[in-house]
């Protein structure tokens, strides 16, 4: 979906998001061919919403955040869907920040990769020499004798058509001044900077427990990178299994998820010792394990 859509690599979490998106809304084999998502939430899934990932598309701006000699909207690229609050997600490549909206119309036609030329038409057209409104006439007869009066001549000066040659309409053509900056894509992969939040379809929960370990180990290694060595941290909200004595009223529920993650899928719930050793071996060498009364916990992953 990004190399379609032309957009950088620094949006690769962007098309693995929606790609996973898709999937849990597409037949399943496992499930005879019905929606994870439908068999997961109950009830029956709209699909009426989807859309081209990376194409254009052109978000409202509410009259409170412009006044009336500016636009109503503004042109951004669609990257991947929200929850119902939020909406779908779009990338300003202009401002080099993400937007949030559901006033949104799609030009699904349009790719990322296509905005070059479009611009590049409309500059041109905006550049092009205005063309002379005067034209040259041949083998007009001789009016300049010496016998002709005063008269004559005043009469033939005012009906005389003036002419242009090749060398003034290449004097009149304006020098197009164009900007030798190189433009570089942003070189993160989020704008929070300091943190990255693994979500599922905007929901803070459970991303982890999808995969094997060698993948959860890759998804964190490019977590890594994406996040400032000192400063950052990654913030995990999935299940961690308890192995003492300690229970309460969401340990049977977890037990539950594990072997229904074992049966359906390829990954599985963790316990503590689990998740120390998986974050070690993706960069992540402190954490820190929040215990709230949900069924997930919050993991908070520091690369130093």
């Amino acid at each position: 979906m990004r190399l379609h859509s032309g957009l950088p690599q620094t949006f690769w979490a962007d098309a693995v998001h929606t790609a996973v998106y898709l999937i849990n809304r597409g037949p399943s084999v496992p499930l005879e061919f019905r929606l994870p998502e439908e068999v997961w939430r109950g009830k029956e899934v709209r699909l009426s919403h989807l859309k081209v990932f990376g194409c254009v598309s052109y978000i409202h701006i509410d009259s409170d955040a412009r006044n009336k000699l500016e636009a109503k909207s503004k042109k951004c690229f669609f990257i991947g869907y929200g929850d119902e609050e939020f909406g779908f997600r779009f990338w300003d490549d202009q401002n080099r920040k993400i937007i949030r909206s559901r006033n949104v119309i799609f030009n699904e036609k349009v790719m990322y990769k296509d905005r070059s030329s479009g611009e590049t038409e409309m500059a041109d057209s905006d550049t092009s020499p205005p063309r002379s409104e005067f034209i040259r006439l041949e083998g007009l007869p001789d009016v300049t004798k010496e016998n002709n009066n005063q008269e004559s001549l005043q009469k033939d000066s005012s009906t005389s058509v003036p002419t242009s040659t090749q060398e003034d309409a290449e004097q009149l053509e304006p020098a197009v001044r164009r900007s030798s900056r190189t433009i570089k894509p942003p070189q993160r992969f989020t704008l929070l900077l300091n943190y990255i939040l693994l979500t599922d379809g905007g929901q803070c929960s459970r991303i982890l427990h999808d995969w094997n370990d060698e993948s959860c180990v890759e998804i964190l290694r490019n977590c890594k990178i994406a996040i400032p060595e000192k400063t950052g941290k990654l913030i995990i909200a999935d299940i961690v299994l308890k192995t003492d004595d300690h229970c309460d009223k969401f340990d049977d529920i977890r037990m539950a998820m594990d072997l229904v993650m074992f049966a359906l899928t390829c990954g599985k719930e963790r316990t503590e010792q689990e998740w120390k050793k998986l974050l070690e071996e993706g960069g992540f060498s402190r954490y820190k394990i929040i215990k709230i009364p949900a069924l997930e916990s919050i993991i908070e992953a520091y690369p130093e």
